[in-house]
């Protein structure tokens, strides 16, 4: 029963996309891949005011979403990995991203492990 809730949490961000005043083109759309019992959405954004608005719109849409589906979002399990370049993240010194998600603020790892591939946070 939970594999049928959760297939529809894919549609559910698209729909949200297209439900928004927000002009939100392909490249700003977040994608979400969910295997089993984990999802993973993913983001991209021009700049990290962009990506730390985006996140947090799209954090509160899951988070909603699960808990009218009688769910429990786990926040202080929630972790986010900002990819960039070596040379982005040198002009980016000391900005950091909070997410709240579901009251719980979420910390930015710099390697997370999905369906057993180690992806860090350096794009090369």
């Amino acid at each position: 029963l939970f594999l049928i809730c959760i297939n529809e949490l894919p549609f559910i961000m698209d729909m949200a996309s297209e439900n928004t005043n927000r002009e939100i083109n392909e490249e700003k759309a977040a994608s979400i891949v969910v295997f089993a019992d984990d999802s993973t959405p993913m983001q991209s954004a021009k700049s990290l005011e962009e990506l730390k608005e985006t996140l947090q719109y799209k954090a509160d849409i899951i988070t909603n979403w699960f808990k009218k589906n009688k769910m429990i979002v786990s926040g202080d399990k929630t972790k986010f990995l900002v990819v960039k370049t070596s040379a982005s993240r040198n002009n980016l010194i000391g900005e950091e991203i909070k997410i709240n998600v579901d009251g719980d603020e979420t910390e930015e790892t710099s390697s997370e492990t999905i369906l057993g591939i180690v992806v860090n946070n350096v794009a090369t």
